[in-house]
């Protein structure tokens, strides 16, 4: 890539230089969606290798049959890059992923297009451009599902969900093990007469497998929180349940502290003052799950007050995101959360004027968040699209990102042409009390950059190589990027 065109070096392009590669490296911070004509969710999203993130979920929009697995590449500054779908002609779902040490992706979750029953876990494998490698299912003659997956210290991979095939009871924790290739190595059962699931998996810093969930089973038929370790070899090494008793306690996820091995789990808890009313809950707990520090809060508006997914953040921080009515822009907003321990730091939400929830976080490389669910509102959404939030560590500024399929709906400005060899023209309708635009290539690299923009710019791209850049237009609190094509 040529450097923007200079010949020589100046103190001005030294300090061009040395700006650009603040902005490379800035934290990117914005929300946006993306979706089609029938219903888009998504329910887990990774960073990838080179910077960009992953969301899997499921599609109404592109299917086979009634909803396909959804995935869907997203770009750094959060416009869609590519989106495939993979599934038969009956309900297929994504509900968690992971990038393996080759680049390619695994995808799990459910299936009733595939397999032995009504429903089987499905174990899908993809090369990094979306591909199918291979797929396997899992499962008896009922129903099997999976909700989450994580890589193994022996570059296995394992699965837990719940299980109504050769249950004990209504349906069981169910954690299943395999190699690399997606062959069966082992899987458990754990449960009781009643109602049992995991929600969520982790790898321990010891390489042990902890899976959370929730049980009806034990001490107490309303639901308990409860934790079950094994090892890659499948040995039951511990299992605890607790919550608070003739209440309903329900887990969804959890991490562990890498710099003390203790618990941080959140979901949600009935209220004394209510048996139709829940409360937003997280818990730290021990190695040994006994509790150091219990939040438990309440909204106004939320009967079902949930707290879906939880991040690490930094030493003793944590991120968590509370499905929440009582406090946003619209019927449900995700508000995003920073906590010490079991105390709250800061926090903000963002979201449309009508429903908004996301499923997962995880913390990003450069120690912001990435999220997502779905959204109703944005543009006319008429059903569920896909949501997805990147935000920075201060979790505030983040801008709504207008992507090439909806900017033909805005009136604000004209960017043209797409196809050029030299020159781009931009138009704005007014001024802006703040506004900037940068030019980014396929890999995020910031190539320009200029602020306080006129009502009329235009902009010299004769020194770029050929190839597909990106534009981002940031006007006071919506950024909107467009694809155009540099030839010659």
């Amino acid at each position: 890539m040529k450097a923007f065109g200079l010949k020589k070096i100046t103190t001005l392009s030294i300090a061009w230089l040395l700006f650009s590669n603040d902005c490379l490296n800035a934290q990117q911070k914005w929300f946006s969606k993306f979706g089609w004509w029938g219903v888009d969710i998504g329910y887990d999203v990774i960073e990838t290798y080179d910077g960009h993130y992953i969301v899997t979920g499921y599609t109404g929009s592109f299917t086979n049959g009634n909803s396909d697995v959804l995935l869907s590449k997203v770009h750094n500054t959060g416009w869609e890059m590519w989106t495939k779908h993979i599934g038969g002609i009956n309900n297929d779902v994504g509900k968690a992923i992971v990038q393996t040490f080759d680049t390619a992706f695994v995808i799990a979750g459910y299936t009733n297009s595939y397999g032995n029953g009504g429903y089987d876990g499905y174990l899908i494998k993809l090369n990094r451009n979306g591909d199918t490698i291979w797929t396997k299912t899992f499962g008896g003659s009922d129903w099997d599902f999976f909700n989450d997956l994580r890589i193994t210290s022996d570059s296995g991979f394992v699965m837990v969900g719940y299980t109504y095939s050769n249950s004990k009871g209504g349906k069981d924790m169910w954690i299943v093990k395999t190699d690399s290739l997606g062959h069966l190595q082992w899987e458990k059962r754990i449960g009781g007469i009643n109602d049992d699931e995991g929600a969520s998996v982790e790898i321990l810093q010891d390489k042990r497998i902890a899976c959370f969930g929730t049980t009806y089973s034990f001490s107490d038929p309303k639901g308990n929180y409860c934790l079950f370790k094994t090892n890659n070899n499948g040995d039951s090494l511990f299992f605890k349940e607790w919550g608070y008793p003739n209440l309903t306690d329900i887990g969804y996820d959890f991490f562990e502290r890498p710099t003390d091995n203790a618990f941080v789990i959140c979901g949600t808890s009935q209220s004394n003052f209510g048996t139709d009313t829940t409360y937003y809950h997280q818990m730290v707990l021990d190695s040994l799950c006994n509790v150091l520090g219990d939040i438990k809060e309440t909204g106004n508006k939320l009967k079902n007050q949930i707290v879906y997914t939880n991040a690490y953040f930094n030493t003793g921080k944590h991120y968590a995101v509370y499905d929440r009515s009582d406090y946003g822009q619209g019927k449900r907003d995700p508000n995003f959360y920073i906590f010490s321990g079991p105390w709250f730091i800061t926090g903000t939400s963002y979201g449309s004027d009508e429903d908004d929830v996301i499923f997962s976080c995880k913390r990003t490389s450069d120690k912001g968040l990435i999220a997502v669910g779905y959204t109703k509102g944005f543009f006319g959404t008429f059903q569920e699209d896909v949501f997805i939030v990147k935000l920075d560590s201060t979790l505030f500024g983040a801008v709504k990102v207008v992507d090439v399929q909806d900017f033909n709906k805005t009136s604000v400005c004209k960017i043209y042409p797409t196809v050029t060899s030299d020159k781009i023209f931009i138009e704005l309708t007014k001024n802006y009390s703040f506004s900037e635009l940068f030019i980014q290539d396929t890999q995020g690299r910031t190539l320009f950059y200029q602020q306080a923009l006129n009502t009329k710019e235009t902009i010299d791209v004769s020194t770029f190589e050929e190839g597909i850049y990106f534009i981002n237009i940031v006007l006071d609190e919506e950024k909107y990027t467009v694809k155009i094509l540099r030839k010659n």
